[in-house]
């Protein structure tokens, strides 16, 4: 539910949470695999429907989407392994984490979604929650698949790019999520050039660009956003169709 608090007008939004285990998150995966009634789980519980309508079995999954930017103003952007269930191979946010019954469990209090994106950090990037300052910039889902997400950025006060790939040489614990990370400059012209490199055009996960985009939008403004992507698209995208139509 989303509403706003009465005196301030912020917004708040309150989530309901239910048990799942991971094979019922692995089961529906398959939304397009048909059925013995001869349809599937996307034509039976989610075409025509609004996302929140889904039967609460589909929605069984909840992660954190992390943009780092290390303290010289590079964003870190990860690939993910062929070793992982989803999405593998596939270009993504920094770092990203399901939230776990197990791990994430707080006992009668609900999880924190930030101590979940602090620890997909720590994992996969092997930073320390106290190297960087976390905000959480929307909740969304992802019609594809159906995952409920939280997008955030996380800004580092000291760690520069050098010392992080120096840090990445001695280990990390979830090493083995990511097949590469790229730092790339942290500004509009060079994260569009990067999204939209027909190399990857067709290789990202589906949150990626976006958390990219609203993280530059809370880091720039909107509107400089807006105009400089509208300028990007008119210089380079009939080029960049000509080359993936080549490819």
């Amino acid at each position: 539910m989303v509403s706003r608090r009465p005196e301030e007008e912020t917004p708040e939004v309150f989530i309901r949470l239910k048990s799942s285990d991971f094979y019922t998150f692995l089961a529906t995966q398959q939304l397009d695999r048909e059925l013995q009634s001869g349809g599937t789980l996307r034509s039976q519980y989610l075409d025509d429907r609004q996302p929140e309508e889904a039967p609460g079995f589909l929605s069984s999954s909840f992660g954190s989407n992390i943009a780092f930017v290390t303290s010289d103003g590079f964003l870190v952007v990860s690939r993910r392994s062929a070793a992982v269930s989803a999405f593998p191979g596939l270009w993504s946010s920094s770092a990203n984490e399901a939230l776990s019954r197990t791990i994430d469990s707080k006992g009668r209090l609900a999880p924190d979604f930030y101590d979940l994106a602090r620890r997909g950090v720590k994992e996969e990037l092997a930073i320390e929650p106290s190297e960087y300052d976390l905000k959480l910039l929307a909740f969304g889902i992802c019609v594809q698949d159906h995952h409920w997400v939280g997008l955030y950025i996380a800004r580092a006060a000291h760690l520069d790019a050098a010392t992080l790939q120096q840090r990445w040489s001695r280990g990390k614990a979830d090493a083995w999520e990511h097949a590469e990370h790229v730092l790339i400059p942290f500004n509009v012209p060079s994260v569009l050039a990067f999204v939209f490199d027909p190399v990857r055009y067709d290789a990202w996960t589906p949150m990626g660009p976006t958390l990219f985009y609203l993280s530059l939008i809370n880091e720039f403004g909107r509107a400089r956003v807006d105009s400089e992507f509208s300028r990007f698209l008119k210089r380079q995208l009939p080029r960049l169709t000509r080359r993936r139509r080549d490819m």
